[in-house]
């Protein structure tokens, strides 16, 4: 089954935000544990849901990202300046990342171009995205306890060089992020694929996070998946995986191996055209940037 990821799912699972941008909020008996920290403008909106989730904003012990993209770490900074005893955790390369000024500036760039979308949730808040430190630096094995739950990390790359997947092995939920794409509710048998920084870890990582036999798969934009759809979407994913390798490399032909030309085209045709892809057009572009250089690198293909 396919369902929103809005709202509460269980005795301690609730998502905060909106299911573009969902966080997910566990609260342990020990500790409280929320991952992803969607877009900045969303700080007052995650904010509002903690105090009501956990009881009190000041009790959210950790907050935990998946990826170095600014719709997962945007609000992070906000969030630490309001709540300053709250950990932060992922891995190293997320840390170096965001104490780079040029990284900072990208972020905060990509994030205006939501403001007048989301202007009612941000109102007058400092949502500005800064440099932030991680307070823990998370790794393949870590586990952390929260109270009768209990959260395992893996290293998942290929859809960014620094992903993480988290797994919650007593219930059998698993938050991916973006390592395994993402379900494409119009079409579930072609799920979006979002490998960016290598297309073998991408498919490395769905096999691992397979072989956890997961009940349930809550992702970063959207849906959360339950029953007999979870083994089947491993199953779409890897298979479309191959299938959108070479559909890229269609495109390429068709552009006379000029990667900038075949990104043009593929962008209109696969995002104006179907309209199936529910992500800001600038990140999706910068996105399928990345898709295509990849695999022109693969193939031995240089721009012209």
């Amino acid at each position: 089954m396919i369902t929103e990821a809005n709202g509460r799912i269980n005795d301690f699972l609730t998502v905060a935000g909106t299911i573009m941008y969902p966080a997910y909020i566990i609260k342990g008996s020990k500790k409280s544990l929320m991952i992803d920290a969607g877009i900045n403008m969303f700080g007052p909106l995650y904010l509002k849901a903690i105090k009501k989730i956990v009881g009190n904003e000041a009790k959210l012990d950790l907050l935990f990202v998946t990826h170095s993209h600014y719709d997962h770490v945007g609000a992070v900074p906000y969030l630490k300046r309001q709540l300053p005893g709250m950990k932060f955790g992922g891995v190293k390369k997320v840390g170096d990342l965001l104490g780079k000024d040029k990284v900072i500036k990208r972020m905060n760039t990509l994030s205006e171009f939501q403001r007048e979308t989301y202007k009612e949730i941000v109102g007058d808040a400092d949502v500005r995205i800064e440099s932030v430190k991680l307070d823990l630096e998370l790794k393949e094995g870590d586990i952390v306890d929260l109270g009768g739950i209990t959260c395992k990390v893996y290293e998942t790359n290929g859809h960014t060089n620094d992903s993480l997947s988290f797994f919650l092995p007593e219930d059998g939920i698993l938050f991916t992020g973006e390592a395994l794409g993402l379900p494409n509710i119009k079409n579930m048998d072609k799920p979006h694929v979002v490998f960016l920084s290598s297309s073998l870890d991408y498919l490395n990582s769905i096999k691992k996070l397979k072989a956890l036999n997961p009940k349930s798969i809550c992702f970063g934009h959207g849906w959360i998946l339950t029953g007999d759809d979870v083994p089947a979407f491993f199953e779409k994913a890897t298979n479309y995986t191959y299938e959108y390798i070479d559909l890229i490399k269609n495109y390429l032909e068709k552009a006379g191996n000029d990667v900038k030309k075949a990104i043009e085209i593929m962008g209109k045709k696969e995002y104006d055209d179907t309209g199936d892809i529910a992500q800001e057009r600038n990140a999706y572009i910068t996105n399928l940037s990345a898709q295509v250089k990849l695999v022109a690198e693969m193939t031995g293909q240089k721009s012209v």
